[in-house]
């Protein structure tokens, strides 16, 4: 069996041209680079999410591969003598592995706190690999043009991935996900989730091994060029199949979620006037948030606007307002920005709102905006990206324009913008 597996290893295809799908898993994951770096759930699902293009891409070699050779129908072969599929889930969890091994060295050079990748990721990327390439096999071994099976193949993989790809904005919930694009560390993944995935992938292997066995033998029978299988054969080939489905079968069946919401059981924070706190994993981001809060202590401190409040990482409690952490410091800084601005709140009981007076509240909101988009300016140094749409009415152009004005005028025009929130909210409450 050893010399078999050589042979097939020396010849295959998909073997020989793994290298170049796992550098291009690798190349996508690094075009991402800037949201999981550092972040070991994050560099963990940044393993996984490239399979929606490379998983298709290993069916179609696979199912290439296998067209090509002489191993359809015809010849009949008993189930576990396979090396040609050995070989090729072999390929597939290479790429898998150099996707792993580019995510651990990135992670490291930029200083990820104590840990490793999460092995739920790994696990399932392994398992939409291996179902990938056993598409590919089983599609490979019917009959028709050439060109039949590998655009099938491609086409049937990328449709499974895609068609149960989570929403942008919803955990990957579903319990037939098995790419998810993003891995935020107050999600884990649910262990009946993965072995869902594991279950799924033991019956699509089973079914690339026994199918094209069973249609063989049928079609030898038919024909007269085979012996029937004897009793004892028969009921094997019955209890072997039997005991698949039924270690197979419930692990896939509805219910199962794939991941789960992680309760915090400690945080980082960066100790400053503003508290900024995130998860462990997310350690790396500390210095920049540190510094980010003591530059808006030392703008609240010039206008007059020193927020004492917490701001915490999405799915820790607590937080007056959740911050993205990883996704750019414009937002951190928006954040910082409104809790200044927003210290001017005694009492929000006094905020005028909209359905008791409209007017006021659009003028309270009006201000309140228009100094957050200024301080921000401040926090920054910098001008608003034009990436950055602006949803609040806010004139950019005006905002920037006090910015870039002397810190006189700046004072003055961010003290109206106070005056006009204090006055409306004293009027509010007498």
């Amino acid at each position: 069996m050893g010399d078999v597996l050589r042979i097939e290893a020396r010849r295959s295809l998909l073997l020989r041209l793994s290298p170049l799908i796992a550098l291009a898993h690798v190349a996508i994951m690094l075009s991402q680079v800037s949201s999981w770096r550092g972040v070991w759930p994050q560099a963990s699902a940044a393993v996984l999410s490239p399979l929606i293009f490379t998983a298709p891409a290993l069916a179609g070699l696979t199912a290439l591969e296998v067209s090509r050779r002489s191993t359809r129908w015809a010849a009949p072969r008993p189930p576990w003598a396979a090396p040609l599929l050995g070989v090729q889930v072999v390929a597939a969890g290479v790429v898998v592995a150099c996707g792993c091994v580019a995510a651990v060295v990135v992670n490291l050079a930029a200083g990820a706190p104590q840990g490793l990748l999460w092995p739920g990721y790994v696990v399932l990327a392994l398992c939409v690999a291996a179902e990938a390439v056993a598409c590919g096999h089983l599609l490979g071994r019917v009959p028709g043009p050439l060109w039949f099976a590998p655009v099938t193949s491609v086409m049937l993989v990328f449709l499974r991935i895609v068609l149960t790809l989570p929403g942008s904005d919803l955990p990957p919930a579903g319990r037939l996900t098995r790419v998810i694009l993003s891995g935020p560390p107050e999600i884990s993944l649910a262990v009946s989730g993965v072995l869902g995935a594991l279950g799924e992938t033991v019956l699509v292997l089973g079914a690339a091994l026994a199918v094209p066995w069973l249609v063989g033998r049928l079609a030898a029978r038919r024909s007269g060029s085979t012996y029937p299988l004897s009793p004892a054969g028969r009921r094997g080939a019955v209890l072997t199949a039997a005991a698949a489905l039924v270690l197979a079968l419930p692990t896939v069946l509805p219910g199962t979620v794939m991941t789960t919401d992680r309760v915090p059981t400690t945080t980082v924070c960066t100790q400053t006037r503003i508290d900024v706190c995130v998860w462990p994993e997310q350690a790396v981001y500390l210095p920049e948030l540190t510094a980010l809060a003591q530059r808006a202590d030392a703008v609240g401190q010039v206008y007059g606007l020193t927020g004492t409040s917490r701001l915490t990482a999405s799915g820790i409690p607590g937080g007056v307002r959740t911050v993205i952490a990883g996704e750019g410091s414009w937002f951190v800084a928006s954040s910082l920005a409104g809790e200044l601005v927003f210290s001017v709140v005694t009492d929000p009981a006094c905020v005028p709102s909209d359905e008791a007076d409209p007017v006021a509240a659009e003028r309270f909101w009006g201000a309140y905006f228009q100094l957050r988009a200024l301080l921000l300016l401040e926090l920054q140094q910098q001008e608003v990206p034009r990436s950055m749409a602006d949803t609040t009415g806010v004139d950019g152009a005006e905002v920037a324009q006090v910015w870039r004005a002397d810190q006189a005028v700046r004072l003055a025009w961010a003290g109206q913008r106070v005056d006009t929130m204090t006055g409306l909210m004293a009027a509010r409450c007498g």
